[in-house]
């Protein structure tokens, strides 16, 4: 079977890293380095996950409201409920992954800080966003979490706003065992609140911890072998009927996932991408115009947008698919190919009805920078078959 995902480092990436310490320490501050390299943005913090940079930027930014896009995942409205910050939903006007400047109008009010939102990669209007937030007094804080990478008429993603934030989860461009983020900007005051913010509030993970994320990481490389991994989807989702762990629930207090530091372990395993980072991006985009090229014949499902600049650093390919996802996707894992599930379960309102129906239509199809084209073949025929029935 054919995961949908896989992270991109191996045994022996874990090996190297295991002996590292638990606290910050050379190899976290060669990855702060490069970051900063990478995004051009001169003060960056590493943090414990994507939401925990989130987390720590709300802590770090005065006023109440924050203005999130309906269809994303949760953990934004949990970082801003955790913060101490009132959500408030901004719903999308189409069935299209990312917002446009419209669907943003009737809630810029002064003092707002927006989260806007490249999914899955897709480069956002994020000019015209910040554009229209700036003239309201509004803060604009990218989310990159998905698009560390992608750029916007030649500008990368995450330099627009105030500051912004990225992730090294599994299913991100960059992986770190098995959380981590980080998140940049330009302006040294905020940059101060938020270190003082991180300061009050990370501490070291445990040994137990530190323990239990590598054993993780070696299973999750030991997945990669085919028939490990549909041992282990019929194991934790065929036999417990369920398709996917997300669930959509917000935490009520603060997890490892907001408060344990970012590790010089968990930094010697990154390194090695971020030496490989452009050639990452370079494989994804093409993989990305292979399939979007070899699946236009698809009628019972809608493809993912066109990257017609090829700018982008896409880490998924969702279909959205115009009948029962459900039977979709087990007719696919019957031919031996697994789908991901990002978002089914959002925060926002019921009555956001085009997020909800993104969230209800939504598939991912394998993509890693490991598919190989006899992998990519097998989707596309799998695919296709899928089509026919």
């Amino acid at each position: 079977m054919i995961p949908r995902a896989r992270p991109n480092y191996g045994f022996k990436d874990l090996l190297k890293a295991a002996p590292k310490s638990r606290d910050p320490g050379p190899a976290s501050a060669e990855v702060a380095e490069r970051l900063r390299d990478i995004l051009g943005l001169p003060y960056v913090l590493l943090t414990p996950s994507g939401r925990g940079a989130l987390y720590i930027l709300l802590k770090a930014t005065p006023g109440a409201e924050v203005l999130i896009p309906s269809y994303t995942c949760s953990a934004v409205a949990e970082a801003a409920l955790l913060a101490g910050k009132q959500p408030i939903f901004a719903e999308h006007g189409s069935l299209s992954y990312n917002q446009s400047v419209d669907d943003l109008a009737p809630h810029l009010q002064d003092g707002r800080t927006y989260i806007a939102t490249h999914q899955y990669g897709f480069g956002a209007p994020i000019e015209a966003m910040t554009d229209a937030c700036r003239s309201a007094g509004v803060t604009v804080y990218e989310d990159i979490a998905a698009a560390f990478g992608t750029r916007v008429n030649g500008r990368l993603a995450g330099t627009f706003g105030a500051a912004c934030f990225g992730s090294f989860d599994t299913t991100k461009l960059v992986n770190a065992p098995l959380k981590g983020g980080f998140l940049a900007t330009a302006d040294p005051d905020l940059f101060r609140r938020a270190q003082n913010v991180a300061q009050g509030e990370l501490r070291t993970m445990s040994v137990m911890r530190k323990m239990a994320l590598i054993g993780a990481a070696f299973v999750l490389v030991g997945l990669r072998n085919p028939l490990l991994y549909k041992a282990f989807h019929t194991l934790n989702f065929a036999w417990r009927g369920r398709a996917t762990a997300e669930s959509g629930e917000l935490r009520t207090t603060p997890s490892q996932v907001y408060l344990d530091r970012f590790a010089d372990w968990q930094a010697q395993v990154v390194l090695p991408q971020l030496d490989g980072f452009e050639d990452t991006i370079r494989r994804r985009r093409a993989n990305y115009q292979l399939l979007r090229s070899r699946l236009q014949h698809l009628r019972k499902v809608a493809l993912p947008p066109e990257d017609a600049g090829s700018e982008w650093a896409p880490i998924r390919f969702p279909v959205l698919c115009d009948d029962d996802k459900m039977n979709y996707y087990e007719r696919g894992v019957g031919k031996g190919m697994d789908f991901g599930f990002s978002f089914t379960k959002i925060a926002a309102p019921t009555a956001h009805v085009s997020a909800h129906a993104i969230a209800a239509g939504v598939l991912n199809l394998p993509f890693d920078a490991a598919l190989t084209p006899m992998e990519i073949e097998t989707m596309i025929n799998v695919l296709t078959e899928l089509e026919a029935a």
